[in-house]
């Protein structure tokens, strides 16, 4: 999921930084044209009014030659005829008429000059923005590439962590794998050293019993008193002893309900595993009972976890467990107690 997001961010930067150079470009286009307008109606409003100035020079400078011919010929009307004086008149005005024609010829010019010249500037600088333009573009393309190749680098980096990640897991599984096989081959070894210990302490009970009976039964006979046989002896010690339940190969005492006593090795079923919290109270109160041990905690099988106990005297472990705060309720199945714990909303 983390490579999924980190393509989908490498593909909406790239994204952007194209819509940001197409955006550039576009700015620069509306730019360049509101340039050439500028610059066109400035050209042309400075040709116009050149070309009203020349003409106007023109105009003002025919007026004058005019005004001047009329005052020769009025100065000359006295010395020449009516007809030369006409004749200068025409002859004024075709030159003012020449002149208004050159006048407005080199207005003419001089408008084209300036258009022209004002079109080489405006050619000029569209080159030099779309030139602009261009490499901006070019570095657009280049830092996308960049942050392309810099993001490809950074999800192979990432999956190489993962995956060196991955075998620090798999080797600390293998390896807490391994302690708890050897835990339990441990725990194995020393139950059925312990079941090996009883059996050899029960035997040797039975055979110190064996010959205390012997030698009671021979001392009894010697002074010519009666002699209970074995089997009103061994009766004789049942009642007095109380009944026994074997628990895994152990001797347990039994009472009634919840008074039983239990000795020896047991397995707890502990119900629901989701409560650590609970679990870790009742291991922690378990351990605080006099003459109990635990020998093993397994994990969750089945929604149980099965914890393995270790019971040096007799002890009423139904009863106590029924007492524990965490615990809602516990019965016996079997050879084994069913536990099962309060979850943390009945608390």
């Amino acid at each position: 999921m983390e490579e999924v997001s980190q393509m989908e961010e490498v593909r909406d930067k790239v994204r952007q930084e194209v819509e940001d150079t197409a955006r550039i470009i576009e700015e620069y286009k509306q730019k360049l044209t509101e340039v050439f307008e500028k610059k066109k109606e400035s050209l042309r409003k400075e040709a116009e009014q050149e070309s009203a100035d020349i003409i106007a020079r023109a105009k003002q400078e025919s007026e004058e030659i005019i005004a001047e011919a009329k005052e020769r010929a009025k100065r000359e009307a006295e010395e020449k005829t009516k007809l030369e004086v006409e004749r200068i008149i025409v002859k004024a005005e075709e030159e003012s008429t020449e002149i208004i024609v050159k006048a407005t010829q080199e207005a003419e010019r001089e408008v084209s000059r300036i258009i022209a010249e004002a079109e080489t500037e405006v050619e000029r600088m569209a080159a030099k923005v779309t030139e602009e333009a261009k490499a901006e573009a070019e570095r657009s393309t280049k830092a996308v590439t960049e942050l392309k190749q810099k993001a490809e680098y950074d999800i192979k980096a990432a999956k190489e962590k993962i995956r060196q990640e991955a075998e620090v897991v798999a080797e600390a599984i293998q390896k807490a794998e391994k302690i708890i096989s050897v835990a339990r081959n441990k725990v194995q070894e020393e139950l059925e050293e312990s079941a090996r210990v009883t059996a050899e302490a029960k035997q040797q009970l039975e055979q110190v019993i064996g010959a205390a009976e012997h030698e009671t039964k021979q001392e009894l006979e010697h002074r010519g008193e009666p002699v209970a046989s074995t089997a009103a002896i061994t009766e004789e010690r049942a009642e007095i002893a109380e009944p026994v339940v074997m628990v895994k190969g152990d001797v347990a005492s039994r009472k009634a309900g919840d008074d039983k006593l239990y000795q020896g090795t047991l397995e707890l079923d502990i119900t629901p595993t989701v409560d650590f919290v609970q679990m870790q109270r009742l291991l922690k109160q378990l351990r605080q009972i006099p003459d109990l041990q635990i020998l093993l905690v397994g994990g969750p099988v089945d929604d149980k976890t099965r914890v393995t106990v270790f019971i040096a005297k007799p002890l009423p472990l139904l009863s106590i467990l029924k007492e524990m705060p965490p615990v809602m309720d516990a019965v016996e199945q079997e050879n084994n107690i069913q536990v099962v714990l309060k979850t943390g909303a009945s608390n």
